[in-house]
């Protein structure tokens, strides 16, 4: 099932749970599992793939436009 985590201000009531669920679902090798959340949250939405319990896949947006990929791996 794919998650969405909506671009979010750093005013914004949500900023820190959805820096953490960005964290929480991010593989322990993407800058984004660490400080990235925080800054790349405020630029665009992200979208996750889980599968079985486990990010499979991650769509960093910056605006509308698809700024990184990411697969386990990454």
């Amino acid at each position: 099932r794919w998650v969405k985590v909506p671009k979010t201000s750093k005013n914004s009531s949500d900023f820190a749970a959805n820096v953490e669920m960005i964290r929480n679902l991010s593989c322990p090798s993407w800058c984004t599992s660490g400080a990235m959340a925080e800054t790349y949250i405020q630029r665009g939405d992200f979208w996750m793939l889980l599968d079985g319990g486990k990010t499979r896949m991650a769509i960093r947006f910056e605006g509308n436009t698809v700024a990184e990929i990411q697969g386990p791996s990454h």
